[in-house]
């Protein structure tokens, strides 16, 4: 193993075996510390038994508090370390060196081993995981070395993991649903997900999350809620008038949303789970009345290649062969969205209801309430 240094601007460059050697000994030196004397918590979310080791208070609480989750016993099936600072000096931290492995070559070294692990993009995070011992790890240099979106979906990568080994996929993605059955709403950034989101709710839709959530394709397919937040900016929130009122006082994130839980709105928004009937694309399209048509699987296949399937670099072929399978399941539709909120949640809200009818919908031929 490295040797403790507090010197960071030396950091000890490792290649591909050497980045193997050190994560085994970091999970044998963590595999029999007793985690009580951190902060611990013990979660169920998605689906998902969770202890949960923290060194850090503050960054504990704004986790746990980001994650729809609850409580359990201390009886869990994965345990996650989440260290920094002093904790990640004691372990060494050291840099890998790109040069000698490529995302490709670490990835075969990290599954020969039996773990799973991130390509290290950035000096001074480490993210790995003991797939037998069921032991994950984040290691930082800091709470400033995070990611601006670990604040938005904190243990993404530990959660695309576990997840993976139930045949799930953590997804970039937003829901809708009504009395049980719901649709899944796919798309880059900006695409509008989050303000159809925030429109489906304003006309008493439910959604399992509007950024990232739990898929599985089981009977029938799902989506598990994984964080209780929703995000919009202020032209986002400006289609729904109260929402802009009552959220003026809030910052917005380096993102320029306002980050919030609908809970203070709206009654009971968010669901633990959604069976899902349609696959729902979201579309700027400035209609004077939003429009919900058919479209072929591939269209949703393009978009998911820069939405999800290179979120996980040189694990491109699990996504594709869930998504795809997701895609022959449940029909696809485009919604070209209109200016108006209010119109848009109205046509979901519609759709939802009439069981997600293929010819697709207008406005029109839907109804208010």
């Amino acid at each position: 193993m490295p040797k403790p240094t507090e010197d960071y601007s030396l950091p000890q460059l490792v290649n591909g075996a050497g980045a193997i050697e050190w994560m085994r000994d970091v999970l044998d030196l963590l595999a029999g510390t007793n985690p009580t004397a951190w902060i611990t918590h013990h979660i169920s979310l998605a689906g998902l038994s969770l202890q949960l080791v923290f060194d850090d208070a503050e960054l504990a609480k704004s986790y746990v508090d980001m994650m729809s989750a609850c409580e359990l016993d201390a009886s869990c099936q994965h345990r996650v370390f989440v260290l920094t600072a002093k904790r990640s000096a004691a372990l060494g931290l050291p840099n890998l060196n790109r040069s000698s492995c490529s995302p490709e070559q670490f990835q075969s070294l990290v599954k020969s081993a039996g773990m799973r692990a991130a390509y290290p993009f950035q000096d001074g995070i480490w993210k790995f995981y003991d797939i037998q011992r069921k032991i994950g790890v984040q290691l930082t240099k800091s709470r400033q070395t995070l990611p601006l979106w670990d604040a938005t979906a904190p243990l993404r990568q530990h959660l695309h993991w576990l997840l993976d080994e139930k045949d799930q996929r953590l997804a970039h993605a937003a829901t809708l649903g009504l009395d049980g059955k719901g649709l899944v709403m796919f798309g880059a950034g900006g695409a509008g997900k989050s303000g159809t989101t925030l429109a489906g709710i304003s006309v008493g839709l439910k959604t399992a999350g509007d950024d990232y959530v739990a898929l599985g394709i089981d009977d029938t397919c799902f989506a598990r809620s994984l964080f209780r937040v929703v995000k919009q900016d202020r032209s986002g929130l400006a289609r729904i008038p109260h929402l802009k009122q009552q959220t003026a006082h809030m910052d917005v994130n380096w993102r320029g949303k306002v980050m919030f839980d609908p809970d203070e709105f709206y009654a009971e928004p968010f669901v633990g789970e959604l069976p899902l009937g349609a696959v729902v694309l979201p579309s700027i399209a400035h209609l004077a009345e939003p429009v919900l048509q058919r479209v072929k699987p591939r269209e949703v296949m393009l978009a998911l290649m820069t939405s999800n399937l290179h979120q996980f670099p040189a694990e491109h072929d699990r996504g594709m062969s869930f998504y795809a399978e997701l895609l022959r399941r449940l029909p696809s539709f485009r919604l070209d969205l209109s200016p108006d909120a209010e119109k848009n949640g109205r046509l979901l809200k519609a759709f939802i209801a009439a069981g997600f009818p293929l010819e697709g919908m207008t406005l029109s031929a839907s109804f208010a309430d």
